[in-house]
């Protein structure tokens, strides 16, 4: 993670029906907010009323009650992170959007975008096109390319050269396939790799096992050439190119300094 739209196009009756799904998760959304608003303000009358009868358990009360704002609070949270992923669930669509930063939505699918098999990012439910990505974690000193959000299945991408936004938004989708379509014993078999091995496809790889599997990932699917070992090669076709139905052979180059990819023929 690089501390890190609608790609498809669809007919006439498969719009309707995005948007008809649209409408209808804005409606749950609705029901769902409006059930929950009147379950705290029972709450908070059920609250208030002990106070009333209760004059010597005034602390006890007190506690009820700020257990109904935490629970406000903790569902205002997790429909604020997670909005975006309900309707990606919902619609299939992912949205992409810019903060007026010098790339346009249209130029970032033309250009970036459209390189991507959809299979490679169709769980991401938002993309953002910025000018400036902030630190996301405390002690980072560097200026982030790109970020992925697990909890919220979203992209952000700093705007550069197409060469570069092309590998960085490979890296940020690869952090998407490995928490949530990775198993368990496939990060752990990854985490192996990464600890046994001497050559890393960039310096940032060596950071941790999650950003080797990124990068490697990246040079393979936006740069078609990697700087790797075989065994992570082999892992990577098994357990990324194969699920995905991704055709590319994996070649050493002439050198046999690096690895090479490029379009099956079969």
């Amino acid at each position: 993670m690089r501390d890190g739209e609608i790609g498809r196009c669809a007919s006439q009756n498969s719009k309707s029906i995005k948007k008809i799904l649209s409408y209808k998760m804005i409606l749950n959304n609705f029901i769902v907010t409006t059930l929950s608003v009147m379950m705290v303000f029972l709450a908070l009358i059920n609250a208030i009323s002990k106070i009333k009868e209760e004059e010597n358990c005034k602390s006890e009360s007190i506690v009820r009650i700020f257990s109904v704002f935490l629970a406000i609070a903790i569902f205002a949270w997790l429909m604020g992170i997670q909005r975006f992923y309900f309707f990606h669930q919902f619609t299939g669509e992912t949205i992409i959007e810019n903060d007026n930063s010098s790339m346009s939505v249209e130029y970032f699918k033309e250009k970036i975008l459209n390189q991507f098999p959809n299979q490679t990012w169709s769980g991401v439910a938002r993309i953002e096109i910025k000018q400036f990505i902030e630190k996301n974690k405390p002690y980072q000193t560097y200026e982030a390319y790109g970020v992925y959000y697990p909890a919220s299945h979203e992209v952000k991408l700093k705007v550069t050269s197409v060469n570069e936004m092309l590998r960085n938004t490979a890296h940020e989708f690869a952090h998407w396939y490995w928490f949530d379509k990775m198993t368990d014993e496939q990060r752990a078999e990854w985490t192996r790799l990464y600890k046994q091995t001497k050559v890393f496809s960039s310096e940032y790889a060596r950071t941790d096992e999650k950003e080797d599997f990124a990068e490697t990932v990246s040079y393979i699917v936006a740069w078609k050439a990697v700087e790797t070992d075989q065994e992570k090669i082999d892992f990577i076709v098994k357990n990324y190119l194969k699920p995905l139905h991704l055709d590319y052979e994996i070649t050493k180059s002439s050198s046999g300094d690096f690895f090479v990819v490029q379009q099956s023929q079969t």
